[in-house]
This record gives C-alpha cells, structure tokens and sequence, in this order.
C-alpha cells in the first residue's frame, strides 16, 4: 500500500489540498479499492494517476472511480545525429529578464491538464507556471534557461533539465512559450533549435519533451525538429467526494 501512492508535499503547499499521485499506470478491481482507502486513510483531497492510454480496463475502472480526465500526455524524442544548428537571437537568460519571463509564462500553457481541471482556479494554473519559469531560473528545477529575442528583447523561452533517472542522465526540454505578441516569426523554431545545440554541446544525443494531445501546434513544431512520438498516456485527477461537494456549492 504505502508504495502505491505517495503523497506530494510541494503540490499540496503550492494549491492548498492535499494531493497525492498513484505509482501504478494501469489499473485492477484490487489495485482501485487499494487507491481509495489510502486517499480516505490519509485523507488526501486529490489523486493525480497517470494511465497507460493503451490499457481498456484502466481507462473503465478510472472513470467507475471517480477519476476525472484531464489530459493526454505525449513523450517525443529526438535522436541528434549531427551538430544542430546555432540559432540568431537566442541567447542564456540572464536575472534582469525575469520579469518579462514572468508574464509571458502567465499566459503561455493554456493547454496544461491543470486549466482543464474543474477545481483549481485558472488563476492559481497562471501563478504554478509562474512559480515554474522563477525555479527554473534560480535553478532549483532547470539547468539552463534560454530566451528568444526581439529586437534584443526577450519574448519567449525554453527550460532545459539534465534529469537523473535510474537509467542515467536523460536531457528533457521541461517548458516552452512565447509571447502572445511574438508568435508566427518561428521563434518557438529557433528555441528548439538552441536548445538541441545546448544539450549536444554537452554530449547528449538524445533529447525528450512532454506534452500535451490537445497542443497540436505543439506537436507540429517539435516534429518539424526532427522529434517522434514515443509515449502516450492520460491524467486524470481524483477529487474528494467532499471538495466537489464544496465547489457544487460554489457554482
């Protein structure tokens, strides 16, 4: 039991409910009762699950229990034969440029599971990506961060993580936006582009991003840069009969 589900203590801090995540991505009649006695037992207000999109059982037994759907993820992956190109106007931030990073993360991942889930307010989704491009500037949770210019001044960024994995060290591209007013000049091209020199430039061949079924534009920009699909899987988040009756009440 206690290892398949573990409680999330920054999650929990960061939305004011205790949140929880299974470890298991497919699941039984068993494994589902064994999941809602621990979230009554701790108690915890939400579950996040990630499935195996494939598993017909999982997909049932979730919404039988009360598993709301929020998400299909999508892994891509780029296997770097040569050098990438160097992009212009693309350079390492620097701490002056944290406050145009700030509004351009405010707006810019519209598209996440969390804008999709009933229960937490857009602007608490606004305020985690916030939070998300901050940490990965103090370098708490990224690498590198690179920005893409205009006229010298940044409208858009890539986050870059060398992760440490049981398998070794995997290079994972962890968060992307442009500027709403910067879009359609293939900026989000060029990130991309640095970004793959910046993880050849240290040795890594292959490179991973996650994101989102219903971001195609998304898609389309990491296959035009030579990324596959290499893994699907869908969110769903499970609310406590007692915090949906709360926000019944709150219309």
């Amino acid at each position: 039991m206690t290892d398949l589900c573990q409680r999330l203590d920054w999650d929990s801090d960061f939305f004011g409910f205790n949140i929880g995540r299974a470890n298991v991505n497919q699941l039984t009649a068993e494994t589902l009762t064994q999941i809602e006695t621990w979230c009554a037992e701790q108690p915890v207000d939400c579950l996040y699950f990630l499935a195996d999109s494939a598993d017909r059982q999982t997909a049932w037994l979730a919404q039988q229990g009360g598993f709301i759907y929020v998400d299909n993820r999508v892994v891509l992956t780029a296997k770097l034969t040569g050098p990438p190109p160097q992009p212009t106007a693309i350079r390492l931030s620097r701490p002056e440029d944290l406050p145009v990073l700030r509004e351009i993360a405010r707006t810019g991942h519209r598209d996440s599971r969390f804008y999709f889930d009933p229960v937490i307010p857009d602007n608490r989704c606004d305020d985690l990506f916030v939070t998300w491009i901050e940490r990965s500037m103090a370098g708490a949770i990224a690498d590198a961060v690179l920005v893409a210019l205009v006229d010298e001044q940044p409208v858009g960024y890539s986050a870059l993580q060398i992760a440490q994995t049981p398998e070794g060290r995997r290079a994972k591209l962890t968060l992307i936006a442009i500027g709403e007013q910067a879009r359609g000049q293939g900026l989000g091209s060029s990130l991309v582009q640095g970004t793959l020199r910046w993880f050849w430039e240290r040795d890594f061949r292959t490179v991973e991003v996650v994101t989102q079924g219903r971001n195609v534009g998304a898609q389309r920009l990491y296959t035009r840069q030579g990324f596959v699909p290499t893994a699907t899987g869908s969110w769903y988040h499970r609310w406590s009969t007692a915090v949906l009756a709360r926000q019944r009440k709150l219309g």
